[in-house]
């Protein structure tokens, strides 16, 4: 299992080694667009795989080094392939001292529970590849264009606001990243979270909201 301090070594890398590559990216996409204000209450899903650890340790640094003032809860959510338990464990040895437990169903579920929480954000952990991808597999279904940005309004849920801190970082350092810091990853599962931007159902994830 990940060491105790774990946590520090991971923003020693991001904060040195991956600074140009990740953090530097990060920092300039959280001020250029806005993505944090002051008196945000953001949701941070923490699942066991790299992106949400990575997302989780670049809001802490982000909150320490930003001077905003800002409120970050975490919340463990079980899936198939990752347990409470191991959910729980990997969260103590990360430094996640006060944490939420959701076992939602339903997109609804999962949304009520933030909206109690008083969340007005939820951190989205898709890096550039993914919204690529996503965008190039809706452009042939809908054969249109679409706008995209970093931050979108949800319009099916115009409660909350979207962030993509990882909106400009490549997969690949990413990858590099959580092999050189040696995380313990659990596999990612389909999760109810999917669909909160990403609604097949009803149209594609970039028409789901719309840029703020």
């Amino acid at each position: 299992m990940l060491l105790e301090n774990k946590m520090n070594t991971v923003k020693e890398y991001l904060l040195s080694e991956y600074k140009e590559n990740i953090w530097d990216i990060c920092y300039k996409t959280f001020k250029e667009y806005q993505l944090v204000e002051e008196n945000d209450h953001i949701a941070v899903s923490i699942e066991g795989d790299r992106n949400s650890l990575l997302l989780h340790a670049c809001l802490q640094i982000y909150q320490e080094l930003s001077g905003v003032n800002f409120t970050i809860s975490f919340i463990l959510v079980p899936n198939v392939k990752v347990t409470l338990e191991q959910l729980m464990e990997l969260a103590r040895e990360w430094g996640i001292k006060e944490y939420h437990i959701v076992k939602a169903t339903t997109e609804k579920e999962y949304l009520d529970y933030m909206r109690g929480l008083g969340c007005n954000k939820i951190a989205v952990n898709l890096n550039r590849d993914s919204m690529i991808k996503e965008y190039m597999l809706r452009l042939i279904q809908y054969k249109k264009f679409f706008q995209v940005s970093p931050m979108y309004q949800m319009v099916t849920h115009q409660n909350y606001t979207a962030i993509h801190p990882f909106f400009f970082v490549e997969e690949k350092d990413m990858v590099d990243f959580s092999d050189s810091c040696n995380m313990q990853l659990f596999p990612r599962a389909e999760r109810v979270l999917d669909n909160v931007y990403r609604d097949s159902s009803k149209s594609m994830q970039l028409n789901v909201y719309h840029s703020v």
